[in-house]
């Protein structure tokens, strides 16, 4: 009995193994769930008027901007770990910048006065590839590499929205109109344009004739046509049932 007991004991270089991986399997760091949040980083959320960041400075003017090559550089914000794929500008003042990067985070940034960072809106996982600003500035976009595109509230930081059909986009746009602006396009790496509806969560409309990925998307001709990819033009013509569908067409142009 003593005999087989001795035959089927451990060596001292197998106790030593096995004790070696119970420590590697205790040290191994426990993944922690991703949370979508934001950052403020004022020192007060509202000044002594109980105005909030978003509200543009009272001495300054919605005016339209002269556009001119750069002679010298005036100012630099550092605060992303890693490139910085997009930068808006705050609609009509331009008294905040909004940065987009593969850290997988969005800040934007006080442009009038301290020039520092305001916030910061955490909500994807992998790099943000673009982003877009609603015409009043109070909601703005994000699409990254972990084929998510988020709705953000500029202001409180909260993502309102999160919108994905499996496939990554690469640009992303609102609907000019201000009577449209629950509607967004993003052009998409398997060379499509997707249309979103927020108010349904859901695509209405696909456009499919592009050749490669599609980078860029620009309103034209009053904001009824897209361009996605040259040489194609889409036609974005309203049905009666708006969160329904919309149609589109390639014009001969």
């Amino acid at each position: 009995m003593n005999r087989k007991l001795n035959e089927n004991a451990l060596t001292a270089e197998q106790v030593e193994e096995i004790q070696s991986q119970i420590k590697k399997v205790k040290a191994a760091p426990v993944r922690e769930t991703f949370k979508i949040r934001s950052i403020f980083h004022g020192e007060q959320f509202r000044d002594y008027l109980g105005r909030t960041f978003v509200e543009p400075p009272t001495d300054l003017k919605p005016v339209e901007h002269d556009c001119y090559l750069p002679k010298k550089l005036v100012h630099t914000w550092s605060g992303h770990s890693k490139g910085v794929n997009a930068i808006r500008f705050f609609p009509k003042y331009g008294h905040l910048l909004l940065s987009a990067c593969n850290d997988g985070q969005v800040k934007i940034w006080d442009v009038y006065n301290k020039q520092k960072c305001i916030r910061t809106y955490i909500g994807h996982q992998k790099g943000v590839r673009d982003i877009c600003f609603s015409n009043d500035g109070r909601r703005f976009l994000s699409t990254g590499y972990d084929n998510n595109i988020n709705l953000w509230d500029t202001e409180t930081g909260e993502c309102i929205g999160s919108y994905s059909n499996g496939k990554t986009s690469l640009c992303v746009k609102f609907n000019p109109d201000e009577d449209k602006q629950n509607q967004f396009l993003a052009g998409s790496s398997d060379k499509k344009i997707y249309q979103w509806d927020i108010n349904t969560g859901k695509t209405v409309q696909e456009y499919d004739e592009h050749l490669g990925a599609v980078n860029t998307i620009t309103f034209v001709d009053e904001n009824r046509r897209a361009r996605g990819r040259i040489p194609y033009l889409w036609s974005l013509l309203m049905r009666a049932d708006p969160s329904k569908s919309l149609c589109g067409s390639v014009s001969s142009k």
